[in-house]
């Protein structure tokens, strides 16, 4: 039945959780889940931007650029839903492009929870707004052929929208903790030298984002 099939289609994208004799429930995620949703999007999203690269036409970084423009004056007037979708297809563009079908599988089927943490996030103030400020300076630096660039400022979009999903899902806390139970689990090195690496990558599109949210990008 469309039901059954659409539960399991939920059920193969780890938003619900079928327990015997019980029933299927949605699925509450762990800081973990989270945390390694984002590191294999991280993985994915960047090697697939540097295959991109090459073969994304003038034409469609245009289109994209425009919609993300689009997106922007509509934020501006309070409307999310424009950015959102800018935001997918972006993401979905920049993953397809790279003519690897095993990786763009991946990635479809992570689709599902691309969205729900997306709308974590977008439960922070500067969420949205940050983002699609760094989805521009992407663009821009494609347009540019300034792969290495771009590839670093994924990554660097990756981390903030991990540490925002976490907020925006566990609160203000949930960042910290999780930052130092990876330390801790990981066993090399200090939680020192894992966290500074981090913020360093944090920076690097903090950086970005307020020189284009002030028109010098």
């Amino acid at each position: 039945t469309p039901v059954r099939e659409a539960l399991i289609r939920l059920q193969q994208s780890g938003l619900v959780e079928t327990i015997p004799h019980v029933g299927t429930r949605v699925r509450r995620f762990s800081r973990q889940d989270i945390e390694e949703s984002f590191e294999l999007r991280e993985a994915l999203e960047c090697y697939a931007l540097q295959r991109s690269a090459g073969r994304l036409s003038p034409a469609v970084l245009r289109r994209l650029k425009d919609r993300l423009t689009t997106a922007r004056i509509a934020l501006d007037r309070g409307e999310l839903e424009p950015a959102v979708a800018a935001d997918i297809e972006l993401h979905t563009e920049l993953t397809r492009a790279a003519g690897n079908t095993r990786i763009f599988a991946l990635f479809a089927n992570l689709s599902d929870q691309i969205r729900l943490f997306a709308e974590f996030g977008n439960r922070t103030p500067e969420g949205p707004r940050r983002f699609l400020e760094l989805h521009l300076r992407i663009v821009t630096l494609l347009e540019a052929r300034q792969v290495a660039a771009a590839v670093r400022l994924m990554g660097a979009h990756m981390q903030l929208a991990k540490d925002n999903a976490l907020r925006g899902y566990f609160g203000s806390m949930a960042v910290g903790d999780a930052r130092h139970g990876r330390a801790a689990h990981a066993g090399g090195g200090s939680p020192e030298r894992g966290g500074a690496a981090q913020r360093k990558r944090r920076r690097v599109a903090d950086g970005t984002w307020r020189q284009a949210a002030k028109g010098r990008t």
